[in-house]
């Protein structure tokens, strides 16, 4: 099992973090696309030699880009957003919720893929909570990982639990005020579940800040 691991997103480094509460520690994916891109890892100078380990830890590095991902604006519906004084207070409203149905949508269906049980639950309050923040002019633009410092990795049949500092950051532009992208550590314990298809998938995530990097 490696004990650090970078992540790259189209090239680039970027975090695993969490939007987990708002007020925010805002989500983080890249702002390249609109979707949830394939996640590759670094080059790794000590790959894990046990594929189950390897499988759950790609999963769970997919899991948390998709908790801090969540939410997220791509670059075109911000500048729809953001250039809306063209229009009438009434299409400028049906835009935005049309947007930010879009986002809901999108995200919900990557929530299923990526999450299970009460976390799947969690995932989607907090989901639902962000598109409403949305819903007054937020702008959630970036949120990512940087680093995922894997502590351990014990896989038992079909679960596993992960332990590991995932670096965060996050970019958060509020209505009207200048934007906020914090960076916190996240000292984080995940229960993972193999569904029947053989996919691992997180039921269960429990995260508190790093002494020193909370907000």
């Amino acid at each position: 099992m490696s004990a650090s691991r970078s992540l790259k997103v189209l090239g680039i480094t970027v975090v695993v973090g969490l939007l987990a509460a708002l007020p925010f520690v805002l989500r983080h994916a890249d702002s390249k696309g609109a979707t949830l891109r394939t996640l590759s890892t670094a080059a790794d100078p000590t790959p894990s030699s046990d594929a189950s380990t390897s499988a759950v830890e790609q999963a769970f590095e997919q899991a948390m880009v998709q908790h801090q991902h969540s939410g997220v604006l791509t670059p075109p519906e911000i500048s729809q957003l953001t250039n809306l004084t063209s229009l009438t207070k009434t299409a400028a409203a049906a835009l935005r919720t049309n947007i930010l149905k879009q986002v809901q949508t999108r995200d919900l269906a990557l929530t299923r893929k990526y999450f299970t049980g009460s976390q799947y639950n969690k995932e989607r309050w907090s989901l639902n909570r962000a598109i409403k923040a949305e819903r007054t002019g937020l702008i959630v633009a970036d949120g990512g990982v940087t680093n995922v410092d894997y502590s351990s990795v014990v896989v038992d049949g079909k679960s596993a639990t992960v332990t590991a500092a995932v670096t965060v950051y996050s970019e958060l532009r509020p209505l009207n005020q200048p934007a906020a992208t914090p960076s916190n550590v996240l000292l984080a314990t995940a229960t993972m579940q193999k569904d029947i298809l053989g996919r691992w998938r997180m039921s269960k995530l429990d995260w508190t800040f790093e002494p020193g990097t909370g907000p």
